[in-house]
């Protein structure tokens, strides 16, 4: 009896992450690989990034999300080549989902100020659940035993994914669409059918430098951004704001949908608040963000870390200095 409930409890966690969200990340302007293909080598440098999210540590083993995609730029054919990678691991039954994406985006024209880059992205999806983390009812039966004798029905899964994005932008703002999982790939663990839905996510932002506001000189900046995003039944809505003051960067960020969505009659849609500090080092900007969680949930999950990394290096084809401050950068977060 006990070995089948606890492997009824297994298929609840299975069929529960197939309706559950892809890994999110709170500086989605720093995984923006993973944000949008469109953003592969969108920057006259090459670029390398990575993401650490370990999400409501306290729930025991909860969510931990990684991160890292390397870009490149090809100035003379305008066009970016990417490839991004993640991975995440959900609960006690060290519930895998891995992500390895080749990323291509290509740049055009369209007047002085705005520019236009359209991305596809080509992927292989696995997800994999770890059986030596689980304990089966045989083992508690042969005074816990540290193996199973059990035949399980489960297998992990590779499938093909693909996704497409694009940006719009000028020297100061920019907006993005993405589509992830355009061929809904299987994600069932158990042999079946389980179409993993698609995500879809619309997101912008406007810098605003501030010698236009103080009349100065300075180099100081406000970046206002935000990321909307859906996926099967579930919706999200980050926006922020961070003040730049080089080499240093404070952000203060809301997640949720007070006014349009509620998660039941009378109890409004709010998820957490952010705050977020970085720095500029030479080639390398850091980042750390801390979730503060606002919602029913606030008492158990001790809110959320993240980290973030990125080291930029010059191409060997990269414009110089003075001919980029004439040209319409790309964005930048």
């Amino acid at each position: 009896m006990l070995n089948r409930f606890i492997y009824i409890s297994l298929l609840f966690l299975t069929s529960w992450q197939v309706k559950a969200q892809d890994p999110q990340f709170t500086q989605f302007f720093a995984a923006s690989n993973y944000l949008n293909p469109a953003f592969a080598g969108a920057t006259f440098q090459n670029r390398a990034a990575l993401s650490y999210r370990n999400q409501w540590p306290g729930v025991p083993k909860a969510f931990v999300s990684y991160n890292a995609a390397v870009d490149m730029n090809f100035n003379k054919i305008n066009t970016g080549v990417g490839l991004s990678v993640y991975r995440d691991k959900a609960g006690t039954g060290g519930l895998n989902t891995t992500n390895v994406a080749l990323q291509i985006s290509h740049q055009f024209k369209i007047n002085r100020d705005l520019y236009i880059r359209p991305a596809i992205q080509y992927g292989i999806f696995n997800k994999s659940l770890d059986l030596n983390s689980l304990t089966f009812g045989d083992q508690l039966v042969r005074g816990n035993a540290p193996t199973s004798i059990e035949q399980n029905q489960i297998e992990p899964i590779t499938n093909f994914d693909f996704a497409t994005g694009t940006l719009l932008y000028s020297s100061t703002k920019w907006i993005g669409i993405s589509v992830h999982h355009l061929n809904k790939p299987n994600e069932s663990l158990l042999g079946d059918e389980s179409a993993l839905p698609m995500r879809f996510s619309v997101h912008g932002g406007w810098k605003v430098y501030m010698d236009q506001i103080l009349r100065n000189t300075t180099d100081d900046a406000l970046n206002f951004a935000f990321n909307f995003k859906s996926q099967g039944k579930y919706d999200q809505l980050d926006i922020g704001v961070y003040y730049e003051r080089k080499p240093v960067v404070f952000g203060i960020w809301y997640r949720g949908i007070p006014v349009f969505k509620a998660y039941q009659p009378g109890y409004q849609n709010n998820d957490a608040i952010a705050l977020m500090i970085g720095g500029e080092f030479k080639a390398f900007k850091i980042g750390y963000s801390y979730d503060i969680t606002i919602s029913r949930l606030a008492t158990n999950t001790t809110g959320s870390h993240e980290v973030s990394l990125i080291y930029n290096w010059a191409g060997k084809d990269a414009p110089p200095l003075s001919k980029q401050l004439r040209q319409v950068p790309c964005p930048k977060f």
